[in-house]
């Protein structure tokens, strides 16, 4: 019995121990309020909102990569390495479950029921395939074990940069062609319900393969937040093609060093957390790669029609990602010379049939199968040709030619985010490590030769096509816009680096002194990107410590106020922007025509128009309002020096016609019309 009380009183001290300490912390916290209540339900609102689209994502990569792996059934694919076959099952599922959703906006029924009702009856009808890949989904950890400390230096770097990528993809989107048209287009076939063309948007009428994809989650909860981890999950699985290919051929080192290079590259990394579409285009090249190797192993039917397939999905990505096709071509003809029709047949029409979809799309929509090259199409011409690609501010037109002797070297000097040019920070390894291959060869074993030869023949076409570009546009210098090949060039880097460890040690340890340089770099880079990472405030925007507006004007500057300033204007009026081209935050309420082209203006200035005429005709198309951005017309006047007569007769023109509603005082200024 004292046994009994004595245990209860111990109980009753506790609770009353308990109990004062809660009221110790109530009367503190009473006063002394670390957290608001509306703080608190912000954070927790933002980090569910989180969740949800990382879920969508996830969930729409599963579904997608089982239906590939059901289709990649009857191929051989037991040489591939698990990391491969993750990789390559989602590629084809993603570029089979786009057409899917391409099928259903041409009939109308681009929509939340059709589309997910699709993938479910695709991840059915393939449930074998979903199985499969989950299964070797959760082997990935015992292939990714950490055996060395480069191999957990890489891993960190490397988790650190997808961590930051993944905060920004999961807030609003901000970066330039998101706004401009990545974004809008899923967003206007959602809201019609259809795939339609577009004549005040041209990007519309390029494919839409990972677009479609955006809409499809962006459907699920009516979140635009859903995109960017839709990229992000392209995005890992390129690097994991890469390095599942660099380590099958090379060792474990070469893999872990195949995502070093790419993930420390800082605009490749930043890239996992836009809601772009230059991370399919990369995990298509990679995947190539992969199909590439396996049909050098085999030789069969089976392996050219993967190569095709993935050659055509990356073109209904990206026009440039076409470059593939000249890689695989060269592979094919340097490793089956007497077969080589035969093989590019097989391959063309796989790849095809691949792309048919969109060719028969732009040519229903936009009167041009590859619109708007070659054959024009709707709303284009010559002026708005040479206006998008900038041909008079290429290398050879500027007086850089000489920067196309190696395009590779030129665009990790030169190559600085967001500027004209390269446009892209790639890191002083990424692009230029492979070099060391001719020197360290004799050290590499024999599959690792065979995985660097390859390599480098395709890297052939892809340099040459980049080299060409660049010399003639401005738009074809972008690094960006050969994100197909960066996997190579981190491939063939991994490799060469392989070769450099095994190097002899005397007289001198060049490869000890390489790695030291390699990772003094790596982390000053990423200590960079950390400090980029917080200025741009993503982290703070998920855990509610600061709005949506403040998060949007840190990185949009004047861009946010001016689009929340539309919000006033009454119902359904119409806002035409000038020297603008972003147009996806405009209000709901409004219809608003983005200056996407940046010739609202220019071009019929350019055609002959009287400034007059051109003010009537935007009456006569029913604008009620112009939102002038003073600091693009100002860029864009010096842009287009050479249409500076035509540009300067803007502002008087607008002066007669319209007046004043609104200004910030600086950049934006919203014009009504003249009584």
């Amino acid at each position: 019995m004292s046994e009994k009380m004595g245990a209860l009183g111990v109980l009753m001290r506790g609770i009353a121990i308990l109990l004062g300490a809660l009221a110790l912390l109530g009367a503190y916290y009473w006063l002394h309020k670390p957290l608001s209540i509306d703080y608190g339900l912000t954070a927790a609102l933002r980090i569910l909102g989180a969740m949800l689209d990382l879920a969508t994502a996830a969930a729409l990569t599963v579904l997608s990569a089982g239906i590939g792996r059901g289709l990649l059934a009857r191929l051989p694919m037991r040489q591939l390495s698990r990391l491969e076959r993750l990789a390559l099952a989602g590629l084809i599922g993603f570029g089979v479950v786009g057409l899917g959703a391409l099928a259903l906006g041409m009939i109308g029924l681009f929509n939340r029921a059709a589309l997910w009702g699709l993938i479910a009856l695709g991840a059915v009808v393939f449930r074998r395939g979903v199985r499969a890949w989950i299964s070797d989904l959760g082997g990935v950890v015992g292939d990714l074990r950490l055996d060395s400390a480069w191999s957990a230096f890489s891993a960190v770097i490397a988790a650190a940069m997808l961590l930051m990528a993944l905060t920004e993809a999961l807030s609003p989107p901000i970066h330039w062609d998101s706004l401009t048209y990545q974004l809008v287009a899923p967003a206007r076939y959602l809201e019609s319900g259809r795939v339609e063309p577009y004549h005040d948007n041209f990007y519309l009428g390029f494919p839409q393969g990972v677009n479609l994809l955006f809409g499809i989650a962006m459907s699920a909860f009516g979140r635009a937040t859903a995109a960017a981890p839709v990229h992000f999950m392209f995005g890992l699985c390129g690097v994991l093609a890469a390095m599942g290919a660099a380590r099958r051929y090379a060792g474990k080192t070469a893999g872990w060093t195949a995502l070093l290079l790419m993930m420390s590259a800082y605009n490749l990394a930043a890239l996992f957390g836009w809601a772009y579409t230059d991370l399919a285009a990369l995990a298509y090249g990679a995947g190539t790669l992969s199909a590439l190797l396996a049909w050098r192993e085999t030789g069969g039917r089976g392996g050219l029609m993967l190569i095709g397939a993935l050659v055509g999905f990356a073109v209904g990505v990206k026009y440039t990602a076409g470059a593939l096709a000249l890689a695989a071509g060269l592979v094919i003809l340097v490793y089956q010379p007497r077969r080589v029709i035969v093989n590019g047949l097989i391959t063309a029409s796989a790849a095809a049939l691949a792309f048919a979809p969109w060719a028969v799309r732009g040519w229903l929509h936009y009167g041009n199968p590859i619109y708007p090259f070659v054959f024009g199409g709707l709303n284009w011409d010559a002026l708005r040709a040479a206006l998008f690609n900038f041909t008079d501010r290429g290398l050879l037109a500027t007086g850089n030619a000489w920067q196309a002797l190696f395009v590779p070297v030129s665009a990790t000097v030169f190559g600085v985010d967001r500027t004209d040019g390269f446009g892209f920070t790639a890191g002083p390894w990424l692009l230029t490590i492979w070099l060391l291959l001719p020197l360290v060869w004799r050290w590499l074993d024999a599959r690792a030769r065979r995985l660097a030869a390859l390599t480098m023949i395709a890297l052939v076409p892809l340099i040459g096509v980049w080299t060409v570009t660049a010399l003639s546009s401005s738009v074809g210098m972008q690094t960006r816009l050969m994100a197909m090949a960066l996997p190579l060039f981190a491939v063939a880097g991994a490799v060469g680096l392989t070769g450099l460890m095994a190097m002899p040690k005397k007289p001198l340890d060049v490869g000890f002194i390489i790695r030291a340089l390699m990772i003094s770099s790596v982390v000053f880079n990423t200590l960079d990107t950390v400090h980029i990472w917080l200025r741009e405030s993503a982290p703070q925007y998920l855990f509610g410590l600061i709005s949506q507006d403040n998060y949007s004007y840190i990185n949009t500057l004047a861009y946010s106020p001016a689009m929340r300033s539309l919000e006033a204007l009454p119902e359904g009026a119409q806002v035409r922007f000038m020297w603008e081209p972003r147009g996806f935050y405009c209000p709901a309420h409004l219809t608003c025509t983005a200056d996407v082209l940046l010739d609202h203006w220019l071009h019929p200035a350019v055609n002959g128009s009287d400034p007059d005429a051109i003010f009537a005709s935007y009456r006569a198309a029913g604008d009620d309002y112009l939102l002038v951005w003073r600091a693009g017309y100002d860029h864009y006047r010096d842009l287009f020096d050479r249409y500076s007569d035509q540009i300067d007769g803007f502002y008087p023109a607008l002066e007669r016609h319209m007046v004043e509603v609104w200004t910030d005082g600086l950049r934006y200024t919203l014009y009504g019309w003249r009584e």
